[in-house]
């Protein structure tokens, strides 16, 4: 199928060099958020949606992440005051994510420090979820946490570092992250 391909390139193209072909064909080998899902590196996630919503936007969990958000976040007790337990607080953000609803800065969704490492965190009442978004609208989720348990900016480090070496063993194209800090440009 390759090969067909760049015959057909270039003979609809002949001024493209064979290097240009042969660079064009090895960056198509490079693993796409689709290859990761069919490998199993990645889980994508499928809310159940009413049948006139669409998904605007993609949320993508690592195997760690899935494990954790049903074996430890499912049983997470409901703290008092709260409606909702952390797992349904969980479920409800990534519901909202997909279907495309708002997300207002700092409230739903932010981008944590060092900016440099593009680590963004979605956060409910009582859980903060962190990834990044290699393309626009579309979150890799790594690895979360229940609020209580990292009260600080500085207890969000280990959390950010298991974001950055998950996201360097990926075979993906550079930048492997969007590089802005506004909402506009990761939704």
């Amino acid at each position: 199928m390759w090969y067909y391909l760049c015959e057909r390139l270039t003979q609809r193209m002949p001024a493209l060099r064979s290097r240009e072909i042969l660079i064009w064909r090895v960056l198509t080998y490079m693993a796409t958020l689709e290859h990761l899902i069919a490998t199993g590196k990645l889980k994508k996630h499928e809310p159940d949606l009413e049948d006139a919503e669409l998904p605007e936007r993609v949320v993508c969990f690592t195997p760690e992440l899935d494990t954790w958000l049903y074996d430890v976040l499912r049983i997470a007790s409901r703290d008092r005051g709260r409606d909702l337990t952390p797992f349904e607080q969980t479920e409800q953000i990534f519901y909202d994510f997909v279907i495309g609803r708002p997300m207002a800065y700092s409230i739903h969704i932010r981008q944590l420090d060092p900016l440099r490492q593009h680590v963004w965190e979605l956060k409910t009442t009582d859980v903060r979820i962190l990834g990044w978004f290699p393309k626009k609208a579309h979150f890799v989720a790594v690895c979360g946490a229940l609020k209580k348990v990292i009260p600080r900016a500085k207890h969000y480090a280990p959390l950010i570092n298991s974001v950055v070496d998950f996201r360097a063993t990926l075979d993906l194209d550079e930048p492997k992250s969007i590089e802005g800090a506004t909402l506009n440009v990761v939704l």
